[in-house]
C-alpha cells in the first residue's frame, strides 16, 4: 500500500459517519430479498445471502443479526409458489451482490461528499491529483461496496469532476462567502418586487435561497445552517426553525440527486424513478438547474402525452423536489400543479377529440348558410372569396370558443382554399389555415376596441378645424359614429365587418364635418376597421350585408345569455388563476400586483376577452379592500381603475411575450442593435422553456456583457424597452439595476472558478485526443460560463499532457479549437501547457519533500 493510500485511507476513517451506511442498506435489503424471493430463492438462502454480503451486520450478535434479516424478508403464499416451482442457478451471494449494484447510484449519493473532501484534502496537502485518482479507484467507499469496474471509473470521473468547485470555496473562508451569497440571494428576493419588505420573508423565501446556496453555489447544508442561525432574515428565526428549513432542503437536494442518477428509461421500476427519469430529461434538454412550477407542468405534459394514468402521475409527483420546498404545502402543490396541466394539456387533448367534430359542424354549417344566403341574394357564392368567408367562420368559431387548434385543423382540411395546388413549399394548409385565424382574431380585436370605446361628448355644429384644436382626433369621431350607432342598434354588434359599417361611419363624419381630412379618415380605416383586417378583402373592400336586422336580434338574446354564463365563468376561472398563479405557496396581499398580474396574463393568453377579466379582478378587489396591505396597493385607485391597470399590463407583457417569440431577424444584416441582440438572445433561451423567468434577463445580460459590444446603459435600456417580466405588474420600477447587478455577480462567480479550475484527468478517457479533446472541451464549458479563451485551451491541453498523448496529436486535436485561426496557435498553447504541467510536477516533488522531511525530523525528535 503506497503512502497516498494510506493517507486516504487515514482521512476517510475520520470524516465518514457509518450510521449512515447502516441506513443505506437498511433502505435496500429489503428491495433486494424482495427482489430474490420474486426470483425463486429460498428464505434461507437469502438470509444466508444478507448476513455474510452485508458489512454492516459483521461483528454484531447473533440475535441482532437475526431479527434484522426477519424484519427485512416478508413472504407470502404466492412467494412460496414460485420457490417451489423457480430453480434459479445463480448462488444466492452472487445474486444478491448483483442486485446492489443495480442500487450503485444510491453509494454514489452516500460517498461522493467524503471522496470530494478527501481529494480536495489530499490536492492541499500537495499530492498530485494524476496520483489521487488511482487512490480512489482502490481506497473509495464506494469501490468497497460496488465491485464494477465500469461503474467505478464512472464515479471516480464525477466525483472529480466537481473537485474544482470544492476547492474554489475551500480556499476563501467558507463561512463568509456562505454568509455574502446567503445575504445576496436573501436581499434580491427582497428587491424583486416593488411592495415586498423584509417582513414579510417566509420559510418559502429562505427554502428558495438555501436551495439555491446548495445547487447553484454548492455550498455544503452544514455551512448553510450556520449561516441561517445567525443571519436568517426570517423575523422569528430560532434553532426550530432553522432545523425544519434545513431538513426539508436537504430532502430537496437528495431528490435532485435521485432525479441525476436516473439517466435512462430500462432503470425505472415504480413511480419514483417515472418521475426522476422524465425530470432528468426535461433538465437536461432545457439546462435547467432548479425546477419550478411551470417546469413541472411541462414535465407532467409529457408524461401525460406517454399515456401515463392521472394516478400514477400524482403519486410520481411525491418525488418532485418543488413539492417539498419550505413554505410549500405538499399536497396542495400536487392538487394545484395537476390542475393545471389537466386544465392546460389532458382537457384541452381530450377537448380536441371530443369538440373536432363539433368545432368541424359549425364550420361547415356557417360556410353553408353564408353560401345560401349569398346565392339567394343572386351573388356567385362564398367561392368567388372563400378566403374572406373562411375568416367569417374563423372569427365566429372563435367567438364561440373553440379551440384555436381545432379552428385551424378544420378549416386547413375543409376549405377549397387551403388546398389548392400550389409551387410554393411554405403555401401549405396549415399556413393557409393559421393566415386566416390570425386575421380573424385581428378583425376580434379591433370589433372589441369598438365595442369597449367610452363615448366622447362632441359639441353640436363644430367644424372638423375645431374639433382637431379640442384633441379630437379623427380616431375618435370613426370610433365614436360606430358605437352610437351600436347603441341605438345592439345588434349591429354582431356585424362591424361588414362593408355598410364603416361606409355609414364615414358617411356621418364627413355630412356633420364637411372640412373633413379625408386622407386622415382613410389612414383611420386602414387601421381601426375590423373589416380591414379580414383575408380575402381589398383596398376598396366592396362587400356584402349578410345577415337580416331581425336574425341578428335574435342573436342578440342568445349573446345576453352565453354573456351572463361566460361572466360568471370568468369569475370563477380568475379565483382559480389566482390560486394557481402561488403554485400551492402562500402569500399575503403585499403580492397581491404580482399575483394579479400572472393570472391576468394566464386568462389572456386563454383568449379570454380582457374586458371580462377586468370585471373579474374589479368584482373580486371589492372584497379586499378593507385587508391589510391591500388598500396600500390600490391607493386612490378604485377597483375598476386597478383592474384596468392589471389587464392593461399583463396585455403588455403578452405583446412582449409574442414579439420574444414571433421575431424573425433580418436577412443579410451584418450589425445587429442593441435590442435586436438581445431580443435574439431571449428568444432562444424562451425557445428551451416555452414561458419567461427574470433569470433569463440575467443570463442574456450577463452574455452581452462578456461579449463588450455594447455599453451597460444600452443593455439596460434593451432590458428596460423590451423585457416582458421588467413590466410585470408588482415589479420594481428598477428592474433592470437587479438584472444588472445579478449578471455582474454571475461573471464574478464564473471568473472566480476559471482562477480556481484544475484540469481532471479522465480515468475512462478516449484513445483519440481528438476526440479527448473534445470532451474536455465540453466539461470545461458547462462548468464556466465564460466566452471561450486560449487559457482554456491551456488548461485541456494540461490535461492531455496528464493523460500521456503524444504531443503530435494533441497539435492535431487543436485544430477543432475555435480560437485556432493561425499556423503557431497549436504549438504555442502546447509549449504554455508543458511549462504549466512542468512547474506542477516540480511544485508536487517540493510539496512531498517536505512531507517526507517533516516525518523524518519529527521522528527523531521523538526518538
Amino acid at each position: 500500500m503506497s503512502s497516498l493510500e494510506q493517507a486516504y485511507i487515514n482521512i476517510r476513517q475520520k470524516v465518514f459517519d457509518k450510521k449512515k451506511l447502516i441506513e443505506l442498506y437498511n433502505e435496500l435489503d429489503s428491495k433486494i430479498a424482495d427482489s430474490m424471493l420474486n426470483d425463486g430463492y429460498s428464505i434461507d438462502d437469502i438470509k444466508q445471502a444478507i448476513s455474510t454480503e452485508n458489512p454492516t451486520l459483521k461483528n454484531r450478535p447473533l440475535t441482532e443479526v437475526n431479527m434484522y434479516i426477519d424484519k427485512h424478508i416478508k413472504i407470502n403464499k404466492a412467494d412460496l409458489v414460485k420457490n417451489n416451482i423457480q430453480h434459479p442457478s445463480l448462488p444466492a451471494k452472487d445474486a444478491y451482490k448483483e442486485k446492489k449494484q443495480i442500487y450503485y447510484y444510491r453509494f454514489d449519493q452516500l460517498f461522493s461528499k467524503y471522496d470530494l473532501d478527501i481529494a480536495c484534502t489530499l490536492a492541499e496537502k500537495g499530492y498530485n491529483l494524476k496520483d489521487i485518482i488511482p487512490a480512489m479507484c482502490h481506497c473509495s467507499l464506494f469501490s468497497a461496496h460496488i465491485k464494477d469496474q465500469k461503474n467505478i471509473t464512472k464515479y471516480v470521473d464525477k466525483v472529480l469532476s466537481n473537485i474544482n468547485n470544492a476547492r474554489f470555496f475551500r480556499q476563501g473562508k467558507v463561512y463568509e462567502l456562505a454568509k455574502k451569497a446567503y445575504i445576496k440571494r436573501a436581499n434580491d428576493i427582497i428587491d424583486k418586487y416593488s411592495s415586498y419588505s423584509k417582513p414579510n420573508f417566509n420559510s418559502f423565501h429562505e427554502g428558495v435561497v438555501v436551495i439555491s446556496m446548495m445547487m447553484n453555489d454548492h455550498f455544503f447544508p452544514e455551512i448553510i445552517e450556520q449561516v441561517l442561525r445567525r443571519n436568517s432574515l426570517f423575523a422569528k428565526a430560532d434553532d426550530t426553525y432553522v432545523k425544519d428549513i434545513m431538513d426539508k432542503c436537504r430532502a430537496v437536494k437528495k431528490a435532485y440527486e435521485d432525479i441525476d442518477s436516473m439517466q435512462t428509461p430500462k432503470n425505472v421500476k415504480n413511480e419514483h424513478d417515472a418521475y426522476c427519469f422524465f425530470a432528468g430529461e426535461y433538465m437536461r434538454h432545457t439546462g435547467t438547474k432548479i425546477l419550478n412550477g411551470r417546469d413541472e407542468q411541462r414535465i407532467i405534459a409529457r408524461m401525460f402525452a406517454e399515456k401515463l394514468p392521472e394516478d400514477t402521475i400524482k403519486k410520481a409527483l411525491e418525488a418532485s423536489p418543488v413539492s417539498m420546498e419550505p413554505g410549500r404545502d405538499k399536497n396542495k402543490y400536487i392538487e394545484t400543479i395537476m390542475t393545471l396541466v389537466k386544465d392546460k394539456y389532458a382537457s384541452q387533448k381530450q377537448y380536441a377529440e371530443k369538440q373536432l367534430p363539433v368545432t368541424k359542424t359549425l364550420y361547415i354549417d356557417k360556410i353553408n348558410r353564408m353560401d345560401t344566403a349569398l346565392k339567394i341574394k343572386g351573388y356567385i357564392g362564398t367561392e368567388k372569396n372563400r378566403s374572406y368567408y373562411d375568416g367569417i367562420a374563423a372569427k365566429a368559431l372563435l367567438n364561440k370558443h373553440q379551440s384555436i387548434t381545432n379552428i385551424i385543423k378544420v378549416i386547413a382540411q375543409n376549405s377549397p382554399q387551403a388546398v389548392k395546388i400550389t409551387d410554393n413549399p411554405d403555401k401549405t394548409p396549415e399556413n393557409y389555415a393559421r393566415w386566416i385565424v390570425n386575421a380573424a382574431k385581428k378583425a376580434i380585436e379591433k370589433e372589441k376596441d369598438i365595442l369597449n370605446f367610452e363615448e366622447i361628448k362632441i359639441p353640436p355644429n363644430t367644424s372638423y378645424k375645431q374639433l382637431k384644436n379640442l384633441g379630437i382626433t379623427p380616431q375618435l369621431l370613426y370610433l365614436q359614429a360606430i358605437k352610437e350607432r351600436v347603441n341605438i342598434y345592439p345588434s349591429l354588434s354582431d356585424t362591424l365587418t361588414s362593408s355598410f359599417i364603416d361606409r355609414d361611419a364615414l358617411e356621418k363624419i364627413i355630412v356633420q364635418h364637411p372640412d373633413a381630412d379625408k386622407e386622415a379618415l382613410y389612414q383611420v380605416l386602414c387601421q381601426n376597421s375590423p373589416r380591414n383586417c379580414m383575408p380575402g378583402i381589398s383596398e376598396a373592400y366592396p362587400g356584402h350585408v349578410m345577415n337580416s336586422v331581425n336574425e341578428r336580434i335574435e342573436k342578440l338574446y342568445h349573446q345576453k345569455e352565453m354573456a351572463e354564463n361566460t361572466q360568471k365563468n370568468i369569475q370563477k376561472e380568475y379565483v382559480k388563476q389566482c390560486g394557481l398563479a402561488t403554485e400551492g405557496v402562500n402569500v399575503d396581499r403585499s403580492m397581491m400586483l404580482a399575483q394579479d398580474g400572472r393570472a391576468a396574463l394566464r386568462m389572456l393568453m386563454n383568449n379570454i376577452d380582457p374586458a371580462d377579466i377586468k370585471n373579474a379582478i374589479a368584482t373580486a378587489v371589492k372584497t379586499v379592500v378593507t385587508v391589510a396591505g391591500a388598500s396600500a396597493i390600490l391607493g386612490n385607485m378604485g377597483p375598476l381603475v386597478y383592474a384596468n391597470e392589471i389587464v392593461k399590463k399583463a396585455q403588455a407583457v403578452q405583446n412582449k411575450i409574442n414579439i420574444i417569440a414571433d421575431y424573425v431577424p433580418t436577412e443579410n444584416k451584418t450589425e445587429k442593435t442593441v435590442n435586436e441582440d438581445y431580443i435574439e438572445k431571449l428568444q432562444v433561451l424562451y425557445r428551451q422553456k416555452h414561458f419567461m423567468q427574470s433569470s433569463m434577463d440575467a443570463d442574456v445580460m450577463k452574455q452581452m456583457i462578456l461579449e463588450n459590444k455594447y455599453p451597460i446603459n444600452d443593455i439596460e435600456n434593451a432590458i428596460r424597452n423590451n423585457s416582458p417580466i421588467a413590466i410585470e405588474p408588482g415589479r420594481d420600477d428598477k428592474y433592470e439595476d437587479y438584472v444588472e447587478a445579478k449578471a455582474k455577480e454571475n461573471i464574478e462567480r464564473e471568473k472566480q472558478k476559471l482562477n480556481y479550475y484544475k484540469p481532471v484527468p479522465r480515468l475512462e478517457h478516449s484513445d483519440s485526443a481528438i476526440n479527448e479533446y473534445k470532451i474536455q472541451q465540453k466539461q470545461l464549458i458547462n462548468h464556466i460560463d465564460l466566452p471561450y479563451t486560449d487559457f482554456m485551451d491551456v488548461l485541456i491541453v494540461e490535461t492531455l499532457l496528464a493523460q500521456e498523448f503524444a504531443a503530435k496529436d494533441i497539435i492535431a486535436a487543436l485544430n477543432d479549437s475555435p480560437l485556432n485561426k493561425s499556423d503557431k496557435y497549436a504549438e504555442n498553447i502546447l509549449k504554455q501547457a508543458q511549462q504549466r504541467f512542468t512547474k506542477e510536477k516540480e511544485q508536487n516533488h517540493d510539496n512531498v519533500y517536505v512531507r517526507t522531511l517533516t516525518t523524518i525530523t519529527t521522528t527523531k525528535t521523538e526518538l
